[in-house]
């Protein structure tokens, strides 16, 4: 049951009946009595269609709202994160730039500094802040800054890239070999918004370079020392083996001596052309090989002077240790070809040849006209011969030799 309360007011007639109890009703003055009366429950209220819809409709609400707020909550947590791991990577990437051993700086379209790390402001000898803003030009020596403008004003013509070197200066006035990697960063019209510029120090490695030229130019001096001493050494001994030659009355010691001399003959012509060459390494072989050839010819005994050489030398650079031996192996066979080819004298050809025979080898030919061999004599046989197989020992090479209208002998060795 459902009670209605109600308010009663104190009555009149009741105070004056208890006068003598002043202090009581002044104690209870005001008092209410609040009487229970029962009420009727009233039949709950019935929603319109209307009102039920928009009452569907504000719970969708709330609740689409409180699904977006758990959105935007969660992707403020993913912002959160993606901060974090950008400033992370910021910094790792300023602790690289900074720290990079090489100088790097961002340059205007204008020539001003923008950015510098803090390896190009200790190159520079200034503080990072003090840079920004100023011409960079004013970072490099006066000498070369034709230079530096030179390849600017090529990135502002087009070049994406540049690189060069030239002298900086550091703060305490003096100067350091610097190299340069610059690149392009331009607008949307194509002109040049930026130049971004890498900077490494070369002075150790300049100063390097100059030792080792100083070291070449000791060098160079020093084998053409070596090689005027050699010279007039092996001039002084064919001095002395023409002399006892020309003393001889056998003429089997004279063709002894003519071909000691022819020997060292060649050792004259390789060390000329390696000092013409200026490289002791290796040689060529055209050059080496014709003098020596025609050197040959003036040497050849007595009526054996009307044979004529036919060279046909390629040009390449053979080692110098085994150019000598390939000249050795000539003389020896040329030699030969004077002394059994054309016993009796008269005019003949002799044939030589050297030239790539593929898969890194060389193809060397020594090939006559005259008699052949006397009796088919073997290639071991006689001194001459002897030599010519250790010298093709020498080169690890292999020799054969063919005989009837003439001798031709080939020798295949590699080339390096």
């Amino acid at each position: 049951m459902t009670f209605r309360w109600r308010i009663v007011q104190p009555s009149p007639r009741g105070a004056q009946v208890e006068g003598n109890q002043m202090t009581k009703r002044k104690a209870n003055a005001g008092a209410v009595t609040i009487a229970a009366a029962p009420v009727k429950k009233s039949a709950p209220k019935k929603n319109t269609p209307d009102e039920m819809a928009r009452d569907n409709e504000n719970k969708r609400l709330v609740a689409d709202l409180q699904t977006h707020q758990i959105e935007l909550e969660s992707q403020n947590d993913e912002l959160k994160q993606t901060r974090g791991d950008l400033e992370d990577a910021r910094d790792r990437y300023r602790d690289l730039f900074d720290l990079a051993p090489i100088g790097y700086f961002t340059v205007s379209g204008d020539g001003l500094v923008l950015e510098a790390n803090l390896t190009g402001a200790g190159m520079a000898g200034s503080d990072r802040q003090f840079l920004i803003g100023r011409p960079f030009s004013k970072l490099i020596d006066p000498g070369d800054r034709d230079i530096y403008f030179s390849h600017l004003n090529k990135l502002a013509k087009g070049a994406n890239r540049e690189s060069w070197e030239l002298r900086m200066l550091s703060g305490e006035g003096s100067q350091f070999y610097a190299w340069f990697e610059a690149i392009a960063i331009r607008d949307q019209e194509g002109g040049l918004l930026q130049a971004r510029i890498a900077i490494t120090d070369i002075t150790g490695r300049r100063r390097t370079e100059q030792q080792i030229r100083e070291l070449l130019r000791e060098k160079d001096l020093l084998m053409q020392e070596i090689h005027h001493r050699v010279k007039n050494n092996l001039i002084t001994i064919l001095s002395l083996l023409t002399l006892h030659r020309e003393k001889m009355v056998q003429k089997e010691a004279q063709d002894v001596l003519g071909e000691l001399t022819n020997r060292l003959q060649s050792m004259m012509i390789l060390y000329d052309t390696l000092a013409r060459s200026g490289s002791y390494g290796s040689v060529n072989a055209r050059h080496y090989l014709v003098p020596l050839i025609e050197e040959m010819v003036k040497s050849c005994p007595g009526n054996n002077c009307l044979v004529h050489i036919e060279s046909a030398i390629e040009d390449f650079d053979l080692p110098a240790k085994k150019a000598l031996t390939a000249g050795m192996i000539i003389n020896e066979l040329v030699m030969n070809a004077f002394k059994y080819a054309y016993p009796a004298g008269g005019g003949g050809e002799v044939r030589v040849a050297l030239r790539g025979a593929g898969e890194g080898n060389i193809l060397l030919q020594v090939a006559d006209d005259g008699a052949g061999m006397p009796g088919g004599a073997a290639v071991q046989s006689g001194i001459g011969l002897r030599m010519v197989n250790a010298f093709v020992k020498q080169l690890r090479g292999e020799l054969s030799m063919e005989t009837g209208n003439g001798t031709r002998y080939a020798i295949v060795f590699p080339a390096g």
